[in-house]
């Protein structure tokens, strides 16, 4: 059996950002110390053999989401170096589009500027108010300040698509925040996932532009999956590249999504589900592999200044 790990962005402090949450590259290096000594981490061999029907492979695989700078600069020279497989699953929206994910817009106006600022600006331009209804309890496992919850409520459930667009917007002026240069600081290059690819890394697609699949109508759905497959068939020069769902919850796709990615031939794709990877998945439910989030294990848990 295989625990596959998901990791998110893993790197050093940055005073530019100080609220980020994040996996300090130190703790992921005693991380990757400890699955080495408690089972193994795949390499790309091991892997492929898994993929092919061996049922004697076993060890941890690690899984990279949404396509982040960090990956490159922290996360690929340690992997190379000890001779280990990463999977790095890439969103394609901010290749082709030059632009971020609303969701990592959210983080890097959080993590960049204080909350309570960002909450009072909310408040008073674009008509955040504090409703009952969130309190089922959203975002309450979270270690985070009430002013961080709201925002995150207000942006992230309260805003239709284009709306939240055009806020983003507005906090990025507001704050004084150049957008390009933050892009630079967040996300992968084309260049540098073709040289991530060709050092032996696997490279999938996580959908166009990170948001909630689940709920997109149909025609919606396949834009997200052929826009971001056929770019990194593109940089890869691959026939076919695996899948990863945004959020990876079971809200995060449907039936439609599935026969999508069938209909495209995608190999096989992840969701968030805490169960060990078996062979029969592969067969079963080949869409629907479980991942362990990196915060289950040992040195995963966030860094604390």
């Amino acid at each position: 059996m295989i625990k596959v790990i998901m990791y998110h962005y893993v790197r050093e402090f940055c005073e530019q950002q100080p609220n980020l949450n994040f996996l300090h590259i130190d703790d992921f290096c005693k991380q990757l110390d400890f699955f080495q000594e408690n089972g193994g981490v795949l390499t790309r061999e091991g892997w492929s053999n898994f993929i092919n029907g061996d049922q004697s492979v076993s060890g941890f695989l690690l899984t990279f989401d949404d396509g982040f700078v960090d990956h490159y600069k922290y996360v690929y020279p340690e992997l190379k170096k000890r001779g280990l497989l990463g999977v790095f699953y890439v969103n394609s929206k901010p290749i082709l589009d030059e632009e971020f994910c609303d969701v990592h817009a959210i983080h890097y106006l959080l993590s960049a500027i204080d909350h309570n600022l960002i909450f009072k600006y909310l408040v008073k331009n674009h008509n955040l108010m504090v409703e009952q209804r969130y309190s089922d309890g959203t975002y309450s496992k979270q270690i985070s300040n009430q002013y961080e919850i709201e925002c995150k409520r207000f942006l992230n459930y309260q805003l239709t698509e284009i709306t939240r667009g055009r806020v983003l917007l507005d906090l990025f002026e507001h704050f004084k925040i150049d957008i390009k240069e933050a892009l630079s600081n967040v996300y992968l290059t084309p260049e540098q996932v073709k040289e991530m690819h060709d050092g032996g890394m696997l490279i999938g697609a996580h959908a166009h532009s990170h948001n909630l699949m689940g709920k997109m109508p149909y025609a919606q759905q396949k834009l997200e999956v052929e826009k971001s497959t056929s770019l990194m068939k593109k940089l890869t020069g691959l026939d076919s590249v695996s899948f990863c769902f945004p959020y990876g919850g079971v809200d995060s796709y449907n039936n439609e999504t599935l026969e999508i990615l069938r209909e495209i031939e995608v190999p096989y794709a992840f969701v968030v589900n805490s169960a060990d990877l078996k062979s029969s998945h592969l067969i079963d439910s080949c869409y629907e592999l479980p991942r362990f989030d990196c915060n289950e294990f040992k040195h995963g848990s966030r860094y604390e200044p």
